[in-house]
């Protein structure tokens, strides 16, 4: 029990010696001088710059899919099918949420149908004549 005794002395001392001598290199040594971190006064408005840039990119972007879609994929009530087609909604009418009445003109016929959660019915046919100025022609049932 001697030895071990004796040997953890030794291995204490030369451990104190060693942090000791790391203590006094750095104690001895000159003053480093302290490392500057980047420091950026402008960081904040130039990342609120690119938010605004951002969200005018995205604000442009917007407004031509809108400009698009009423050009070439929404077409209003009233319109025609398509460049020089044959199908026009001239008139509709809703009875009910889910239940309305539609004038639709195809080629020189126009027809009235009826559209239902239970399906669409056509009430009535006729041959379409040229309306008096401001008015819709009328629909006769046939």
């Amino acid at each position: 029990m001697r030895a071990a005794g004796a040997v953890f002395r030794a291995l204490a001392f030369a451990l104190a010696l060693s942090v000791g001598s790391t203590f006094a290199q750095t104690g001895a040594a000159a003053p480093q001088e302290r490392i500057a971190f980047k420091q950026d006064e402008g960081e904040f408005a130039s990342l609120m710059w690119r938010v605004v840039v951002a969200m005018g990119v995205i604000a442009i972007a917007g407004v031509g899919a809108v400009y698009l879609l009423k050009r070439y994929g929404l077409a209003p009530i009233g319109s025609t099918s398509g460049p020089g087609g044959t199908l026009r909604v001239i008139q509709s009418v809703r009875l009910a949420p889910r239940v309305g009445l539609f004038v639709v003109q195809f080629g020189a016929s126009r027809v009235l149908i009826a559209a239902s959660d239970q399906g669409v019915s056509v009430l009535a046919t006729e041959q379409a004549r040229e309306p008096a100025a401001g008015q819709a022609a009328p629909v006769e049932p046939s």
